[in-house]
């Protein structure tokens, strides 16, 4: 499978704007996940460039999107030129869209650094209830992996997880780790795990709004087996990753 990491810039302001004519808002929020979900799959096809990240700032009317695709630029540009509309061109312009093809396979044993932008979530199969807030989270939720994972420590029985570290930040972090290493399973093991950044956010699901963890992982790997791992890169790592989360940007490994 080819797999090629994508770069084009964006209009934010412009593609607000899309957003809010196209009625995509909901509720006042802006979800640029969301937006770029119906973008994307207008201009290149469903499920084209996924997963995808952008980065953006408040501060400046431009931003940066990240994605892998089976397609190499020429096709990207040539496919967005025939069918994007006029509008979706102003958000993303087809002549600025470039792509580098990626290693079709990695080497085992292969040290490689990476950053994450993941939502850590974890969907139950039973109700569950949560004494400290007075309440039953139902079957088929979808749930912070920490929150779950905090609750189910707290539970004294045989079938609770292990403690947790102490210290609010170091168990997030753990938490978050270990969701990261299932995950990955045999394809990578992590070696190393901060967590840089965590927020609540609020994420546009077709009619409704969710709200759930926004976290961004960096941390360093060693590659176990090569097409599990070219696997996982191309496919992302965990759920929404057709709304901005899951891409696994690789960088250098800290060398001492």
């Amino acid at each position: 499978m080819n797999t090629h990491m994508v770069h084009a810039p964006i209009d934010v302001k412009a593609l607000m704007k899309w957003a809010g004519h196209r009625r995509l808002m909901r509720r006042g929020t802006f979800d640029d996940g969301w937006a770029l979900h119906v973008l994307l799959a207008g201009m290149f096809g469903k499920g084209t460039v996924q997963p995808f990240r952008m980065f953006w700032s408040d501060r400046r009317p431009k931003g940066t999107l990240y994605g892998y695709a089976s397609d190499d630029g020429h096709v990207l540009r040539e496919t967005a030129t025939t069918v994007a509309p006029p509008e979706y061109c102003e958000i993303i312009r087809p002549g600025e869209i470039q792509a580098k093809q990626m290693p079709q396979t990695f080497r085992s044993g292969q040290q490689l650094g990476f950053e994450l932008r993941a939502r850590p979530v974890r969907r139950i199969y039973e109700d569950v209830r949560d004494t400290k807030h007075g309440k039953v989270v139902k079957k088929g939720s979808e749930v912070d992996a920490y929150w779950l994972e905090r609750l189910r420590s707290s539970v004294d029985d045989d079938t609770a997880s292990p403690s947790l570290p102490s210290g609010t930040t170091t168990q997030r972090e753990h938490c978050y780790r270990q969701w990261l290493v299932a995950r990955l399973a045999s394809a990578a093991e992590v070696k190393a795990c901060r967590l840089r950044s965590f927020r609540r956010a609020k994420a546009v699901r077709g009619p409704t709004v969710v709200e759930g963890p926004d976290v961004v992982l960096h941390g360093e790997l060693e590659v176990g087996d090569a097409r599990q791992f070219a696997h996982a890169l191309r496919q992302g790592i965990g759920r929404h990753k057709a709304y901005g989360y899951g891409m696994l940007l690789l960088r250098p490994a800290n060398r001492r």
